[in-house]
């Protein structure tokens, strides 16, 4: 049986009402911002809106990389060869679109067009692949006056099998794009045209909304950022400051709007510890990678002081190699993080760590 979706999280009727209406949805932003969680939660919110008791195979994620082939994804031929005999055979064998598309379309012709039930196929750094290639036939399909019953109702026929395929109208599919890996303008263009693009920013409310350590109504995230010993609050509350700020000089610089940081690093974070975690192991290195180990670009760029345009933070990086230090203390991250957004700490009340 297919997970139920997650109680209390509720996706925006706008995705909805257009994966409805044009059956192919791509959510798009840099890393961190949910799009995955978004769109299985829209999957399974989708499927059970028609099905009370689905199944696990309504909805099948896929992920694309450069080694996805239109043999991986839609039909390839396997090589047979029989124990005791010389000759090969060969077979068709269905890939995971195929796969999906044969139960959806079953199911579409067993409830005779009426009130069939859903299908969802979530294709997962959809970017990373190369979708025409991958698609290959299937893309002059991707429309929803082409599919089955439709006014301009479409077939092709599948490339090494010969079987004629056309998209039944209960078969959705919903991708993910990283824009930290390539721009949304590098999309092909009928890609771009067959799907609906949906942006998904960074958003540091949603840290402070759902956060166990915030409480929305009552803590101000300026306030507590200004608190010079360090709790987990005090700590989450400076880090979404300097979240805020870093996206803004990224938005600036080089790296660009598309390798913003995302808000879900640290969503779920209990404690001093797992947001210090977070910046070393998840933030940093992230910051890292964009300006490919160039720190002295990197500090100029995102960790400069702004009133003597002296670098700061230098203590987070290590200025021999430009890799993420081993090992940096959370006091060290708390000062760090007071630099960015312009908060100086004062030198002995930093190192005082506060779980309460």
């Amino acid at each position: 049986m297919l997970p139920h979706p997650s109680d209390g999280f509720q996706v925006p009727n706008s995705l909805k009402r257009r994966l409805g209406d044009v059956g192919q949805l791509i959510f798009y932003g840099p890393p961190g911002t949910g799009k995955t969680f978004t769109a299985t939660e829209l999957a399974r919110q989708w499927v059970y809106s028609r099905t009370d008791t689905p199944t696990d195979t309504q909805v099948q994620t896929v992920t694309f990389h450069p080694s996805v082939s239109y043999e991986d994804f839609v039909e390839g031929l396997t090589a047979t060869k029989s124990s005791g005999e010389d000759a090969v055979t060969y077979k068709y064998e269905a890939g995971t679109f195929k796969e999906i598309y044969e139960e959806a379309r079953d199911a579409y012709e067993r409830t005779d067009g009426d009130e069939p039930p859903r299908y969802v196929l979530i294709i997962d750094e959809i970017n990373r692949g190369n979708v025409p290639q991958i698609l290959g036939e299937l893309i002059s399909l991707l429309e929803s006056d082409k599919r089955l019953d439709e006014p301009q109702q479409t077939s092709v026929q599948a490339a090494h099998s010969g079987e004629k395929l056309t998209l039944p109208p209960n078969l959705y599919i919903i991708g993910t794009m990283n824009t930290a890996d390539q721009s949304i303008a590098l999309i092909d263009a009928a890609i771009r045209r067959r799907f609906s693009f949906h942006p998904f920013p960074p958003d540091t409310q949603v840290i402070i909304e759902k956060s166990s350590l915030l409480n929305p109504d009552k803590d101000d995230i300026d306030t507590l950022a200004e608190e010079s010993s360090i709790t987990p609050k005090s700590l989450l509350a400076r880090s979404i400051k300097a979240i805020e700020t870093l996206n803004e000089r990224i938005v600036d610089g080089d790296p660009g709007r598309g390798q913003r940081l995302g808000h879900t690093y640290l969503m779920g974070v209990k404690d001093t510890t797992d947001i210090c975690d977070t910046w070393q192991f998840d933030i940093l290195p992230l910051l890292e990678e964009y300006y490919f180990g160039n720190v002295d670009r990197l500090r100029a760029d995102l960790l400069t002081n702004d009133d003597d345009d002296e670098p700061v933070a230098d203590v987070l990086f290590d200025t021999n190699t430009g890799e993420v230090r081993p090992e940096i203390q959370p006091s060290e991250i708390y000062s760090a993080l007071g630099e960015i957004v312009g908060i100086q700490s004062s030198d002995d009340s930093s190192d005082v760590i506060n779980e309460d």
